[in-house]
């Protein structure tokens, strides 16, 4: 059976690999007295899963492709530090948790914090009502020109 679904599990990889949008994640997976890693790349069409032997930069090229266009949420472990700043997106419940610290370390810093969460609360009020539509010049100028 596993022999059957090898080309589409290969295409589904070079699938993943290839949009402009892509969510990366890695989780421990223990196998017997084995550790492995199960790594996820997570688009829009198709999530593709790996059960790799580390966590480290080696894996996630495995996962992400470098020539690619796109941006790539991750979170901030070094594994993805190769990453170019313009295609990497640190995950907004990372970022919420850096405004939640900031809120409550006091002082100016939880004024700044303050207003960094209702930002976020502002963002995702609105996200649901947002869909660029396929047809918008700018948008496909930005996504063709910034990636």
């Amino acid at each position: 059976m596993s022999q059957s679904l090898e080309g589409v599990v290969e295409q589904a990889k070079q699938y993943v690999k290839s949009q402009l949008s892509q969510n990366v994640d890695e989780t421990g997976w223990p196998e017997a007295h084995n550790s492995k890693w199960l790594w996820v790349n997570a688009t829009k069409g198709v999530t593709v899963y790996h059960l790799l032997e580390g966590r480290a930069s080696k894996q996630a090229r495995e996962v992400i492709c470098e020539q690619a266009k796109g941006v790539i949420g991750t979170d901030r472990f070094g594994a993805y530090n190769w990453l170019p700043a313009r295609r990497r997106q640190v995950g907004w419940a990372h970022l919420k948790w850096d405004f939640q610290a900031m809120a409550e370390r006091g002082g100016q810093s939880a004024a700044v914090g303050d207003k960094l969460l209702n930002q976020v609360e502002e963002v995702f009020k609105f996200w649901p009502h947002y869909q660029p539509p396929s047809n918008d010049i700018n948008y496909q100028w930005w996504t063709n020109s910034t990636l």
